[in-house]
């Protein structure tokens, strides 16, 4: 169940104001090096395959990284590892703005660097709200968190169009180190990031002793919610890579950012709505009434043949995308130790960009074979299926974290010797 206007609620906690703001600043860079860098090759001369293998690097380290910054969090303290990802983020992007787009190895290897330090904001953010102790805040916080990722997809490139007028790509990778790097310092001496001495944890293990990198895959919801999202994020990469084949085929790829941002902008005035309403239903029963939602949504893009009728079809999903979000940010909250929490949402994101580039490679093939409609309808099957798997997990999703616990870990996670 939710409880009243959430947004009414989060304009009132009044420590959560400074690093809601920095962190929107700090994650814009997100929603912006993309297309920076294969912009900064493009001007140059360079092939935007280049540009692509850049943004391959990027990808890869944040992916391969994230889980145990998080991790790092979890054992020395948010603070720590805001600070040290925040130098290594500045240094390395800032490097990277000053270099020849055609100097391939070093830039690969900054690319690379850059995606590794990439700075724990939104675990940081998340853990935090953990630790206000009553609901009704924790989800407001939530809501608030899944309302601005509508938000970066949409202020992130406006930005970044900004900056290219001004310098050119180069300023936008700048911009993008600075941003990033000085939120993620700057966030780090906010009080609220300090966190507080945890209780030891139910079971007899210190709460200051979260286990390995991989320790919340221990947890059976926590594992299944990974593996659920794993899957719609192999989806929403054919959907990539579905949108500009779309574009193309009525008239110029140009049209794929009125496309995003008019349905995204329709998503972010319903996710105001969801959260000033109350939704008296289980928590775990509105995520899997939400993922069966968009699953279904994935299936009217491959009837579009304008540009209205998409708009209209690609709404359906935006629409659910909040609910869905907010809702999986709580559910997590139960599924996994306070002393895991930033690992846990570090987790979540690694499996996020894993699917997403899993799912832009597979729909790419798919397109070439086919069309746009043939990578919305492999993006609808596997949707289906992660559906479905939700509803099959839905009881583990009920009891707190201490429910699972004492289940056998996955025989990847034993050998891992973490």
């Amino acid at each position: 169940m939710k409880s009243g206007n959430q947004l009414r609620v989060l304009a009132g906690i009044r420590q959560m104001r400074v690093p809601f703001l920095v962190a929107f600043l700090g994650r814009l860079p997100l929603f912006m090096n993309s297309a920076a860098l294969v912009l900064w090759t493009g001007t140059s001369g360079d092939s935007a395959v280049l540009g692509g293998f850049y943004v391959a690097a990027l990808n890869a380290g944040v992916a391969v990284s994230g889980p145990w910054i998080g991790h790092l969090a979890d054992r020395r303290g948010r603070t720590t590892a805001l600070r040290l990802t925040g130098v290594g983020q500045l240094l390395a992007l800032g490097a990277l703005s000053f270099q020849s787009p055609s100097s391939v190895m070093p830039n690969a290897v900054l690319c690379l660097l850059a995606g590794l330090s990439t700075p724990p904001i939104s675990p940081a953010i998340r853990s935090a709200a953990r630790e206000h102790q009553q609901e009704h805040e924790r989800e407001a916080i939530f809501t608030g968190e899944a309302l601005v990722g509508s938000l970066f997809a949409i202020v992130g490139p406006l930005l970044l169009s900004g900056f290219i007028l001004l310098g050119g790509p180069e300023t936008g990778l700048t911009a993008g180190a600075v941003l990033a790097g000085g939120a993620a310092v700057g966030l780090s001496f906010v009080r609220v990031m300090r966190g507080g001495t945890r209780a030891p944890e139910p079971g007899g293990g210190p709460a200051g002793a979260p286990g390995g990198v991989l320790a919340p895959l221990r947890h059976r919801g926590f594992r299944a919610l990974t593996v659920r999202m794993l899957i719609e994020a192999v989806a929403g990469g054919a959907e990539q890579v579905a949108i500009p084949a779309f574009a193309l085929t009525i008239g110029s790829a140009a049209l794929t950012g009125p496309l995003w941002a008019i349905s995204g902008g329709i998503g972010l005035a319903a996710g105001a709505v969801y959260a000033v309403r109350t939704w008296r239903m289980p928590k775990e029963t509105l995520y899997c009434i939400g993922v069966t939602g968009l699953a279904v949504s994935y299936v009217p893009p491959i009837f579009a043949n304008s540009f209205a009728t998409m708009v209209l079809a690609l709404s359906a999903w935006t629409i659910l995308s909040v609910p869905v979000i907010a809702t999986e940010y709580e559910l997590v909250t139960r599924t996994v130790p306070e002393s895991q929490s930033n690992a846990s949402f570090a987790i979540m994101t690694s499996a996020a960009i894993c699917g997403t580039a899993i799912g832009a490679q597979a729909g790419g093939v798919v397109i070439a074979h086919s069309s746009y409609r043939g990578a919305y309808a492999f993006a609808a099957v596997l949707a289906i299926v992660a559906a479905l798997m939700s509803w099959q997990s839905r009881r583990l999703w009920t009891a707190g974290p201490t429910a699972d616990a004492a289940s056998a870990p996955p025989a990847s996670v034993e050998g891992s010797g973490r």
